[in-house]
């Protein structure tokens, strides 16, 4: 009767097919173990495979089991217990607690569609995906997973996969992609938060693209965690110009690392915005043609890397960004202390920007004997009220040969130099306007503070050297007037 009741079962209507196919029910037949609309728990026993229907329930107590299904029914997996590939769907619930899961075959090790999962200090290694959180097409409601306690997620093709309308949480724990090509996360139109945690990919950290079959904005939430791309990118972000949709990131007090020193990388008429906070990144933004690219630095945050085909590029909050080579921004706003540092005194870029608006700092260098310069180069307008800090280098230069550090082609825009002047040897220069563009103007120099502090010190020698002939007069008069008197 086990292997009849595999594949078919009892209810007020008469019997139900539990299988799919003749070949899935000869399958169960020979080695599953059903459990409709019952409660099982096993302590032990010979391995064997289960399937759950009709809000079953199946606890597994620190023993070993094969592969389990569950139609609409609750597995628990506690302390010790041991399965191979875990499937659930259809309202199912999937609550693994200090478990191990090794998925042998199938499209996951634990695969939930429209189910929901708990997963606590366990470990979960799959062939080919360690996790999926996906929907079923004819109900999209998709699956909500938990993870939390030091688990560890794994996988040779990727880590975790999320559909739309699924989500899955992260809390101390990891999600790895295992093989060459391997990503951590993958993200398709889903969303996800990671906490204290670990997402490392053996190419991409973080995939973002579309559910094919419905289309939803993705929401990544990285905070106190490490994303890596051991080849390729932190993050890619690709919609292959199959439709049109979003990906908001934020990244909060957290590091990416890119194998390809690209942080994030954004392709296929993708729209994407990344907000990042309290954190220090190194590497680049690339953003592909017909793509857009939205980034905000703020709460200190620090990124040293190019920014190419970004189309804005908002800096907050005493936050910087730091050039390592020439580069673009279609759109620029510094507000609330933000800067732009163009890299290091003896290397000068150009920063080519659409549009300036805002209140910031530029901080720039320039060597007066060779005329290099940094220069911010605005294409379109520029407006609002900025400072330049400038590194002077070289030797004072003719006068009459002005060097340019602000171009512009109009706008309001108003620039002046941190403490008023450049400082270069004897003399300082100050930034004057010259039609649309903002110049160091050598013909206006005055001496600088640094030469009247030496020249004070000339006249201060003498001030004291008759300070101290003050004692020597004193004695001799005392000499003179007292005769004979040793004065001992």
């Amino acid at each position: 009767m086990r292997g009849k009741s595999s594949f078919i079962s009892r209810n007020s209507t008469g019997y139900t097919l539990l299988c799919p196919s003749l070949l899935a029910c000869f399958t169960s037949f020979a080695i599953a173990a059903p459990v409709v609309g019952g409660n099982v728990t096993i302590n032990g026993g010979t391995p064997e495979s289960w399937d759950l229907s009709q809000s079953a329930t199946l606890t597994v107590n620190g023993a070993q089991t094969l592969s389990i299904t569950s139609d609409n029914s609750t597995l628990n997996v506690n302390t010790g217990g041991t399965t191979q590939q875990i499937s659930a769907s259809n309202g199912s619930s999937v609550n693994l607690s200090g478990a191990t899961v090794s998925g042998v075959g199938g499209l996951a090790a634990v695969l939930l569609s429209n189910s929901d999962g708990t997963i606590d200090n366990s470990t979960i290694t799959g062939n080919r995906v360690g996790l999926q959180a996906v929907r079923n097409i004819a109900t999209p409601t998709g699956s909500r997973v938990t993870v939390t306690g030091n688990s560890t997620i794994s996988g040779v093709t990727g880590g975790a996969l999320v559909s739309a309308h699924s989500t899955l949480d992260v809390t101390d724990s990891t999600i790895q992609g295992t093989g060459a090509s391997s990503y951590g996360l993958r993200l398709r139109s889903g969303q996800a938060a990671a906490r204290n945690s670990t997402i490392v990919g053996g190419q991409n950290g973080v995939l973002i693209d579309l559910d094919p079959n419905d289309v939803q904005p993705t929401v990544l939430v990285v905070e106190n965690t490490t994303v890596q791309g051991n080849t390729g990118s932190a993050i890619l972000v690709d919609f292959a110009n199959a439709a049109t949709s979003t990906a908001t990131i934020s990244l909060n007090n957290s590091r990416l690392l890119a194998g390809n020193d690209t942080l994030l990388d954004v392709r296929g008429g993708a729209n994407t915005s990344m907000t990042v906070n309290g954190s220090t990144l190194t590497g680049n933004i690339v953003t592909e043609q017909g793509s857009t690219t939205h980034l905000t630095l703020q709460s200190n945050s620090v990124l040293t890397g190019r920014l190419e085909n970004v189309t804005s590029t908002t800096i907050n909050d005493s936050s910087k960004w730091v050039l390592v080579d020439d580069s673009q921004v279609q759109s620029l706003i510094l507000n609330n202390g933000g800067s732009v540092v163009f890299g290091a005194d003896n290397a000068f870029y150009q920063l080519n920007v659409n549009n300036l608006s805002g209140n910031g700092r530029f901080v720039m260098g320039t060597d007066f004997a060779t005329g290099q310069t940094d220069l911010l180069n605005v294409t379109g307008t520029a407006t609002g009220n900025h400072e330049l800090l400038i590194a002077s280098s070289g030797v004072d230069p003719a006068a009459g040969q002005p060097i340019r550090v602000v171009q512009t082609t109009g706008g309001d825009a108003q620039f002046s130099l941190v403490n008023g002047a450049v400082d270069l040897g004897a003399f300082s220069y100050g930034l004057a306007k010259s039609g649309n563009d903002w110049i160091l103007d050598p013909s206006t120099r005055t001496v600088s503070p640094g030469t009247r502090s030496v020249l004070a010190l000339f006249n201060t020698a003498s001030t004291v050297w008759l300070g101290e002939l003050t004692s020597l007069r004193t004695r001799m008069g005392e000499l003179r007037f007292n005769g004979g008197k040793a004065g001992a």
